[in-house]
């Protein structure tokens, strides 16, 4: 029996809010889209047309997916970040809006500070959101990535193929600096793994259950990458280089510290996102 949009998009919203979606309806609307390759908009302007059978199966399986927890970018294959749709699968973490305010505020001290060019080390690359979209928005970079997933490195350059910037990038697979021995960059930019291990399995089921665990577990207390990165950071910066790390929300003033243990950084700054958590420290080198 065959379908109308309208019908589809109503019953699959309630059974996406009975399974917990915080955004059922427009998951609805977003997974019948991808399913009939349409624009979300298509629905508004004909509500009625009827879905074949065929299309509703495979709309079906792929319901399925979702009233598991399986997020919804896995499912379609690609999130929204900063204006780029990025291709993403399960050995990437799913870019997040809150990431946008780190990769603005380095967008802001490229123009500020180097105007003529300038190298960035983007340290757990994961999809290649952070470096890509530096390497768009930013006319005069290189962009170097490091990441220990050869299955996330191959995601980033697609990424970077798609997006046009490959022939700014460079990608290096290893664990933090390893790979990159006796280079030196004016930024280093990252976004670690920082949830605690033990917090990870009380993380809601699209995250804890789907997500890539290394791009999650930070150590004991969430921290074990930022010891890391702020130790050896200053071996790989140029004379006054910048570090921006993001930030849990309740990290700032531990980052902070570990940053003023090591009496090399000055210039420490907390930033903050829209909702006003703390989200990105800075600091120079």
């Amino acid at each position: 029996m065959e379908r109308n949009i309208r019908e589809i998009i109503n019953h699959t919203s309630h059974l996406l809010e009975k399974s917990g979606s915080l955004t059922p309806r427009l998951d609805a609307e977003l997974l019948l889209a991808f399913v009939m390759d349409k624009d979300k908009s298509y629905f508004y302007m004909y509500p009625e047309y009827e879905i074949d059978v065929a299309t509703y199966e495979e709309f079906e399986w792929h319901l399925n997916k979702r009233l598991e927890g399986m997020p919804l970018q896995y499912i379609t294959g690609t999130q929204a970040f900063m204006g780029l749709d990025f291709m993403v699968n399960q050995d990437v973490l799913i870019p997040r809006p809150d990431t946008e305010i780190l990769v603005e505020n380095v967008l802001k001290a490229v123009e500020l500070t180097h105007p003529s060019g300038i190298s960035i080390l983007d340290i757990g690359c994961g999809s290649g959101a952070i470096g890509v979209s530096l390497a768009y928005y930013a006319s005069k970079v290189d962009v170097s990535c490091v990441d220990i997933s050869c299955a996330a490195l191959k995601v980033a350059k697609q990424n970077a193929v798609t997006h046009g910037v490959h022939h700014k990038m460079h990608f290096f697979e290893g664990d933090i600096f390893a790979p990159i021995k006796h280079q030196k960059f004016d930024m280093i930019v990252s976004n670690p793994p920082y949830i605690p291990d033990e917090s990870i399995d009380s993380l809601q089921i699209e995250v804890s259950k789907y997500e890539p665990r290394s791009a999650l577990a930070g150590g004991k207390d969430g921290l074990d990458f930022y010891r890391r990165i702020i130790k050896d950071a200053p071996h790989y910066l140029k004379n006054n280089g910048l570090i921006f790390l993001e930030i849990g929300y309740d990290q700032a003033a531990a980052v902070t510290d570990l940053l003023r243990s090591e009496s090399v950084y000055d210039g420490i700054e907390v930033i903050k996102d829209l909702a006003g958590h703390d989200r990105v420290v800075k600091a120079r080198g």
